[in-house]
C-alpha cells in the first residue's frame, strides 16, 4: 500500500486456504494374483497434509469389506504406505499449493485384497477423498513342453478307452461278430471261385459242341482226341 504524505510502501502475501483435491492415478487397477499392486492418490491443497511425514495422520486408506471400512497402515503385513510432497510455485516463486501423492503397495495379492479402497486426506481446513477399485485376476498356469505332450497324450489314451466303451456298448459281443464276419466273407470267396468254375467248364462244353457238332461229356476223367483229319 502506498501513502500519499510520506513515502512507504508494504507487500502483503495473500494466501488462499482451501481443502485437499484429490484425484486418482488410475481409477480401476486390474492386477494378477500373486503380484504386487500399487494404488496412487494425489492431492493437492493449501496448506499441506497434516504431519505427512510425521505419523500419516493427514493421509488416510480404507478397504471397504461387508462389515464397513477398515483401516489400512504399514503395520499390517503386506500392506505399504509411501507419501511424497512437493510445493507448487508460481513464476514469481509464491507458493500457491502443496502437492501430496499416496501410494499403497499390497505385496502377494489374493482374492481377499480386491474390493475398493478410499484415500482421504486432511489438512486444517477440510478434507478430501476418493475410491479406488481393485480387481485380482487368478494366474494363469503356463505349461511346459513336457507337461504339454504328457496332456495330449493323456487326452489320446482317454480318447480310444472311451471308443472302446462306446463300442463294446454298441456291439455286445463284438469279438464273436468280427470272427463271424470273417468266416462270412471266407464263405463267400470260396463259392465265388466254385461258381467260376462251373462257368468255366459249361463255357468249355458249349466251344467243343459248336465246333464237331457233338457234345462230349468233360469231366476230369475224359478228355475228347481231336484228330488231325
Amino acid at each position: 500500500c502506498d501513502s500519499f504524505n510520506t513515502s512507504f510502501s508494504r507487500d502483503f502475501d495473500l494466501r488462499v486456504l482451501f481443502t485437499p483435491e484429490v484425484v486418482a492415478i488410475k481409477d480401476r487397477n486390474t492386477y494378477t494374483q500373486g503380484s504386487l499392486a500399487m494404488l496412487s492418490c494425489l492431492t493437492r491443497s493449501y496448506p499441506g497434509v497434516i504431519n505427512v511425514n510425521v505419523s500419516n495422520d493427514g493421509v488416510q486408506w480404507y478397504k471397504r469389506n461387508n462389515s464397513g471400512n477398515f483401516k489400512v497402515n504399514n503395520e499390517i503385513v503386506d500392506y505399504d504406505i509411501i507419501n511424497n510432497v512437493t510445493e507448487d510455485i508460481d513464476d514469481t516463486g509464491f507458493i500457491v499449493a502443496i502437492v501430496t501423492q499416496s501410494t499403497l503397495s499390497i505385496n502377494e495379492l489374493n482374492e481377499n485384497d480386491e474390493g475398493f479402497y478410499t484415500c482421504i486426506f486432511l489438512n486444517t481446513v477440510g478434507k478430501g477423498s476418493k475410491v479406488l477399485e481393485l480387481k485380482v485376476e487368478t494366474k494363469a498356469i503356463i505349461m511346459t513342453p513336457i507337461f504339454a505332450t504328457f496332456g495330449l497324450m493323456l487326452l489320446i489314451i482317454l480318447s480310444l478307452l472311451l471308443f472302446c466303451v462306446w463300442y463294446k456298448s454298441k456291439f455286445k459281443v463284438w469279438p464273436i461278430k468280427f470272427l463271424l464276419m470273417l468266416k462270412s466273407r471266407t464263405s463267400s470267396t470260396k463259392t465265388f471261385i466254385e461258381n467260376d468254375e462251373e462257368t468255366d467248364k459249361q463255357q468249355a462244353r458249349n466251344s467243343t459242341q459248336n465246333v464237331y457238332g457233338c457234345v462230349y461229356p468233360l469231366d476230369d476223367a475224359y478228355q475228347p482226341v481231336i484228330s488231325d483229319y
